[in-house]
């Protein structure tokens, strides 16, 4: 198995987004024995090729965006959209109360809704979010399901001082 049918292109139109193949990590295993899982979350994205690449190599690929148009897509055989939003925090249980469809959960939640134990990949772009997600997924132990994220990480908030004109940046972390 080849990593290049794991990277998208790297144009300026399309955000390059990879994972780690070795084998001492397992994921190109579990790819090749159709037991791979990969969580994606992202707000209103159009570009999909990272997760149709995965989906089309094996993996079982949720894809979360309160964007879409109906709670749960099947898109093609191993490609899901939910119409959900990963928050570091569940909603206060009045405002559920209000809101019994409510489309904001944390990801610790939704992997005990799904009845999902592991995420093989997590890839997030948050929009700076991911910050207080990530923390979320440390403090809740949620952290030790996930074998590799691969998190698109945004540095400009009130107080941070950015030198250059990409105030992003791509970072994969292994465990």
């Amino acid at each position: 198995m080849s990593t290049d049918s794991l990277t998208t292109d790297s144009s300026p139109a399309k955000k390059p987004w990879s994972v780690c193949l070795d084998d001492r990590f397992g994921l190109a295993h579990q790819i090749r024995s159709k037991q791979c899982r990969l969580y994606s979350l992202g707000l209103g994205s159009d570009d999909t090729q990272f997760e149709v690449s995965m989906a089309n190599n094996g993996c079982e690929v949720h894809r979360f965006d309160p964007s879409v148009k109906s709670a749960h897509i099947l898109e093609s055989q191993r490609l899901w959209y939910h119409r959900l939003s990963i928050d570091w925090r569940d909603p206060h249980p009045a405002v559920a109360a209000q809101k019994p469809h409510s489309n904001t959960r944390k990801l610790g939640t939704i992997l005990n809704e799904f009845g999902h134990h592991k995420i093989d990949v997590l890839k997030a772009d948050l929009e700076s979010a991911e910050w207080k997600v990530l923390e979320n997924l440390i403090l809740e132990d949620v952290l030790e399901q996930i074998g590799q994220l691969t998190f698109e990480i945004h540095l400009h908030w009130p107080g941070f001082e950015v030198t250059t004109q990409r105030t992003e940046t791509k970072g994969i972390i292994y465990k």
